[in-house]
């Protein structure tokens, strides 16, 4: 697990700087070693500990979010399969890959993250050159609506990824792309789709990743029409390459330097039909799907040798009627060509050298989910037979499967290969003030959990696994909220699944013992929250009982004790204006609740405004208002809103953004117990930078406001959707702390869902707060989005807690920022300690209890365990420290 946090950590979070670690005798105050200058207190932005996963919940299943456009080349002995992926949901698609044996066993439980972009990576292709495999696939980094880049990595037959930085084929290819090998390098070719750059371009690429003809070269010239069909395949020393003219697929030879290497193009089918090219290394098979009757198309194919002569005119009918026009796909396994395609199901038919049909209208593969079947694709395999993998939803998501397809053409059963552990999103935390509930989503293709864990008063998790709340066989469960009502937590959800609009609940005690044997219906509704107040609930939802222009807010009253539902529900908000309501939250505030919600002029038009209501102790709503509403600034959109309270005030944040702008930013706007607004009518801007800042969180942290939320002002583009968590504190007064907010969480990964809670417990001496988002952690043990904790402000260990110095607990461990420990005296205070590696060497030393984290060379020492002890004591105890 250490190193996992070493490796994930640091590479997911932003980092400032080495962390200072405490280890002193009596009380230590420690500060972080790169600290520059003194400022103001309240200019200095609070320092988090490391992030720390949920334990547990790491059972592996189908990725959620979707998994398609595989593709499969074989190796020496292996096959390696790759897709595009959207398991990172906020952040668009990736390249992920998994290697197959020789038998098709999955050889990664968790897929091989390949290209990871914050910008979208398509249409992934794969070829073997003899050593290693290349991987290219499109890459949305320039601004939408325009062309993308081509770039593309190697993988090695043990699963690694050979270029850190990958390789740049092309800053402007297209949407058509095709890869094959010449049995040393590769050859990958590209069409555009505007004027000027719709040519059919052509790179060689070294087997040592060198692009040898930067940019690509054209090798078809640009026509008054779009290519959009490229396939290319090698045979004989020379590459095929089969496009699209206006009505037919053609095709050209062209020797390994793309040079002509025969007469002009030909042409293979007289249609311009979606065409895949295999190759037997002495000649091609050219498949396609051709439209035949009604909606259906024919499966067809014909030979080609490498001279360019096409022996079957007309060209073979594979299967009459059978495919949607699915393009098919085809692979030669050492004594016939094997073709596939979408029937939809999956079907397979074998073709001999001589150019007879074995299988006429083919034979049923798979068809456990006939109607969602995606294009299939084909290796040969060892022995004969093929490999194939397609992509269906059986289980909800698109998810990659593969089978064994024996000479016979007998298949294996089908096995999923996208896989993860469950991916953690959408936290939500609360506390009774010495132990907290976090709450979460975990969800896997098919299966939505509700999951909830508890932290003590340090901040230590007490469960090894999280507790299920609530399990649904449909993933579009809401995400979860939880409240405390002094004495009881309670999580509030909605299940996901066709027609539900029922607002469910379930109560624990502190120690997570369920009073609810099983989830409670408590009214109906969508995107519940709640919010405690003394020994009662008041929960909040949205519900259409009518009218569907109209989705009002109502809440209704739960009492901790026994569960029973105070109602029936009041209604809100109301139809006089912005009558479809969305996003509702909800704060106590002094005596009553305040409920606020984002107020939409109708379900089909986006303007929107901030609203709020008070409920009364009693469960009375008062008149609904306008909290905040930027129209008379130009902003037509506020959403999203937040609530917290202290300070005597409550904070609603938004976000919001002209009409017509491309950025989002953060607004808030105040009012005091009497329900008397503080700010400008239109709310006032909190923060404003490049990029977006969205789905902001707030809590009281006992001297401000603390507001996490979604920054992208460190994107590579407009088409760059990885958000960064940043944070930003305002003070009771209004007083913007931080006018350009701070970082919290800036990495490669998107960073999302933040949830923060104020004045955690088990600490001392001013603000603290704990925070909780989910990061994604492409690789093994996840390779999924996770939920991680981090806090802010100082501990105090008592003495009491520590009778021996190795008794002693650090918190956070490991920590970083502002930290106090208390332990007993073993020595003089001011005399020298050491810091020792696991085997027991002498790494560092210090005294008066500040170890800066270098060696005895000054050079910041390696991440790893340490452990600290006086140097007086040659043996006993000693503090176990953890560097980064």
């Amino acid at each position: 697990m250490i190193a996992l946090m070493r490796s994930a950590v640091s590479r997911l979070m932003h980092t400032r700087a080495s962390a200072v670690l405490p280890v002193a005798a009596l009380l230590v105050t420690l500060f972080a070693a790169f600290l520059i200058g003194v400022q103001p207190a309240s200019a200095v932005p609070p320092e988090f500990s490391p992030p720390a996963f949920v334990p547990g919940d790491a059972d592996l299943g189908l990725a959620a979010s979707d998994q398609h456009q595989a593709a499969i080349s074989k190796g020496d002995g292996l096959s390696l399969v790759v897709w595009s992926d959207l398991r990172s949901n906020r952040a668009g698609y990736d390249i992920y890959g998994a290697r197959l044996d020789a038998q098709g066993t999955l050889l990664d439980p968790l897929p091989i993250p390949i290209l990871l972009d914050g910008s979208g990576q398509t249409v992934p292709q794969v070829a073997w050159n003899g050593t290693h495999w290349l991987v290219v696939a499109l890459d949305q980094a320039h601004p939408v609506g325009t062309e993308p880049r081509l770039r593309g990595v190697r993988v090695s037959p043990q699963g690694e990824v050979l270029d850190e930085e990958p390789i740049l084929i092309s800053e402007h290819a297209g949407t058509y792309l095709t890869l094959a090998s010449d049995g040393s390098g590769w050859a990958v070719f590209w069409s555009g789709t505007t004027a000027g750059n719709a040519a059919a371009r052509g790179a060689r690429i070294s087997a040592a990743g060198g692009v040898l003809d930067p940019g690509g070269r054209v090798v078809l010239p640009e026509t008054y029409f779009m290519r959009s069909v490229l396939s290319a395949a090698f045979a004989g020393g020379r590459y095929l390459l089969a496009y699209n003219e206006s009505s037919s697929i053609a095709g050209v030879l062209l020797t390994p330097a793309l040079d002509p290497a025969g007469p002009n193009a030909f042409t293979i089918f007289s249609g311009s039909y979606p065409t895949r090219l295999a190759s037997s290394g002495s000649g091609f098979l050219a498949c396609a799907a051709a439209p035949g009757w009604y909606v259906f198309h024919d499966i067809i194919a014909t030979r080609i040798t490498t001279a360019g002569q096409v022996l079957d005119t007309p060209p073979l009918l594979v299967a009459g009627q059978a495919t949607w026009g699915a393009v098919p796909d085809a692979a030669f396994d050492g004594g016939r060509w094997i073709v596939a395609w979408d029937h939809p199901g999956i079907r397979a038919a074998r073709v001999g050298t001589d150019g007879v049909v074995l299988d006429p209208g083919g034979v049923a593969i798979d068809e456990s989910h006939p109607s969602s079947h995606g294009a299939p694709r084909l290796a040969p395999a060892a022995g004969g037979g093929a490999q194939l993998v397609w992509a269906d939803d059986r289980f909800y998501f698109l998810d990659v499967f593969t089978t064994r397809l024996n000479p016979d053409l007998a298949a294996d059963p089908a096995t999923g290969i996208s896989s993860s552990a469950p991916a953690q999103t959408l936290p939500r935390m609360a506390s009774d003030g010495s132990t907290t509930m976090l709450v979460f989503k975990s969800t896997v293709d098919g299966e939505s959990r509700i999951l909830a864990t508890l932290l003590d008063a340090a901040g230590n998790f007490l469960l090894a696994e999280p507790m299920e709340v609530a399990t649904s066989g449909e993933v579009y469960t809401s995400g979860p909220a939880v409240a405390c009502d002094g004495e009881r937590f309670l999580v509030v959800w909605t299940p996901g699944g066709p027609g539900q609009n029922r607002v469910y609940g379930r109560r624990f005690l502190a120690d997570g013992t369920p009073l609810d044997p099983a989830p409670i219906f408590i009214m109906n509704g969508l995107e519940p929250d709640a919010a405690g107040l003394d020994g009662e609930f008041l929960v909040v939802g949205t519900h259409g009982p009518g009218y569907p222009q109209h989705r009002l807010v109502y809440s209704i009253r739960m009492r901790g004790s026994d569960g029973a539902v105070l109602g029936p529900p009041a209604q809100t908000s109301d139809v006089v204006g912005d009558s479809y309501a969305m996003h509702p939250r909800v704060a106590a505030f002094g005596d009553r609740w305040l409920v606020v919600w984002q107020g939409r002029w109708t379900h089909d038009n986006p303007w929107a405004r901030i609203r709020a209501n008070f409920v009364s102790a009693a469960g009375v709503a008062g008149t609904n208002f306008v909290a905040a509403d930027g129209q008379s600034a130009g902003r037509f959109y506020s959403y999203a809103p937040a609530v917290a309270v202290g300070g005597g005030t409550a904070l609603i944040t938004f976000e919001s953004t002209a009409n017509g702008s491309c950025c989002w930013d953060l607004y808030g706007c105040r009012f005091d117990a009497n329900g008397t607004r503080l700010d400008a009518y239109e709310g006032d801007l909190l923060l404003a930078s490049a990029g977006d800042q969205t789905a902001s969180a707030v809590a009281w942290d006992g001297e401000q406001f603390l507001i996490l939320f979604h920054d992208r002002r460190h994107a590579a583009s407009t088409a760059d959707l990885r958000p960064d968590i940043f944070g930003l504190r305002v003070q009771a007064d209004g007083t913007v702390l931080d006018p350009g907010g701070f970082e919290i969480a800036v990495d490669d990964v998107p960073e999302t869902w933040p949830a923060v809670l104020g004045t955690a417990t088990g600490r001392v001496g001013g603000a603290s707060a704990t925070i909780a988002y989910a990061v994604l952690v492409p690789e093994a043990p996840y390779a999924a989005e996770r939920v991680v904790v981090r806090f802010a402000g100082p501990l105090v260990a008592g003495v009491s807690d520590v009778a021996a110095l190795g008794g002693a607990r650090l918190y956070p461990n490991p920590s970083a920022g502002r930290v106090h420990l208390e332990i007993p005296a073993s020595g003089p205070a001011n005399e020298a300690w050491g810091v020792f590696d696991i085997a027991g060497r002498l790494s560092g030393l210090f005294a008066a209890g500040l170890w800066d984290g270098r060696d005895l060379t000054g050079r910041a020492v390696a991440p790893g365990i340490y452990f600290a002890r006086p140097m007086s004591a040659q043996q006993g105890p000693r503090v176990k420290l953890i560097r980064w």
